[in-house]
């Protein structure tokens, strides 16, 4: 399912929920699709993020920030160049890569 990286991402299990819901009720005409795709972020939330521990942000597993972000120069036209970036509705620019990979680093 699509919603699943807001399982990930989200740091609150009932904003991982509520946008999976939002996001599904776009593409679903059902008027009950939005259940299914707030409970599966839900969950995803709880097994994945709780029970196996994974670290909020790549601080915590990178910890050496400096060398991070001497390589955004060189991940950016690396996402960019990604051939499922081409499916995205909204394909970023450069700038905006870095600027995610930035918010993921720093977990904001």
């Amino acid at each position: 399912m699509r919603v699943a990286p807001l399982g990930l991402y989200m740091r609150n299990p009932e904003y991982a929920g509520k946008y999976a819901a939002e996001i599904s009720a776009i593409t679903h005409g059902h008027p009950l699709a939005n259940i299914p795709s707030y409970v599966f972020a839900t969950m995803i939330y709880f097994i994945l993020n709780e029970k196996l521990n994974i670290p909020k942000c790549f601080k915590e597993i990178i910890p050496d920030e400096e060398k991070y972000m001497a390589k955004l120069d060189e991940m950016a036209p690396l996402a960019k160049a990604d051939g499922c970036t081409k499916t995205n509705p909204v394909i970023p620019e450069i700038d905006e890569f870095k600027e995610l990979f930035i918010k993921v680093y720093r977990g904001e």
